[in-house]
């Protein structure tokens, strides 16, 4: 069946109805959502994403901008898996509007919030922790020692770069971070870490970086919306 955003609107008014009946959740503003269809993701059945744009005028709030995206997939074949994914990230909107902190991305709130829903709608919901093909899912259950799951911030000329580093690499490319903003060539940089499978896809960092580049007014967002952990190292 092919997914539409027809569809999946519907389906998330009626799943927004029936979790808040079911008292699992009352918070105001799940409502407020963007919702979109995207081609077919080899890694990704569904993504909520929260985009904070910040005025040039200092007295004016920053206007926010949630979206759910699901992914149009072959796999997504049933109501019920279709269904699974949009409740999957509706709870990502629901612990990043009711400003609740959890461990990680997918931590201890999520898991308690995923279980009581599949709890309370036993055989209409199958939520699982990994949005990903099952496939691919089964290939990255258990990550290898020493596997890359460090990543780096570094904000620059009002831009802000997402870079997934090989552990061992970590030291060398601190110094060499250490020296490009001494020389006034960044901003400044820190290291976080985080369990988002979504960080899979990036090819990992060893002696030179590499990665995704976003505006910085997109930085609290991208942060809120994958759970990214700061690691104490010293600050830049």
């Amino acid at each position: 069946m092919s997914i539409t955003v027809e569809y999946i609107t519907a389906r998330h008014a009626y799943w927004l109805k029936r979790i808040n009946e079911a008292g699992i959740w009352k918070s105001g503003g799940l409502d407020k959502v963007n919702l979109r269809v995207r081609p077919q993701a080899r890694t990704l059945n569904g993504k909520f994403m929260r985009k904070i744009i910040r005025s040039r005028n200092p007295l004016l709030r920053p206007t926010i901008v949630d979206t759910i995206i699901i992914y149009d997939n072959p796999w997504l074949d049933s109501e019920i898996k279709i269904d699974s994914v949009i409740v999957h990230e509706m709870i990502h909107h629901y612990i990043t509007v009711s400003r609740q902190r959890d461990t990680s991305s997918h931590g201890q709130l999520f898991r308690s919030l995923m279980d009581s829903i599949n709890r309370r709608f036993a055989g209409e919901l199958d939520l699982h922790i990994s949005t990903c093909s099952e496939s691919y899912a089964s290939h990255t259950d258990e990550r290898k020692s020493g596997a890359p799951y460090i990543l780096a911030i570094v904000a620059d000329h009002g831009q802000f770069y997402c870079c997934r580093v090989m552990k061992s690499a970590v030291a060398s490319l601190h110094s060499l971070l250490t020296r490009l903003k001494q020389r006034g060539q960044i901003s400044h940089f820190d290291w976080y870490l985080s369990d988002d499978r979504r960080f899979d896809r990036l090819s990992a960092c060893r002696s030179r970086l590499h990665g995704l580049r976003f505006p910085i007014s997109e930085l609290e967002g991208f942060i809120a919306s994958h759970g990214l952990t700061p690691i104490p190292l010293k600050k830049h």
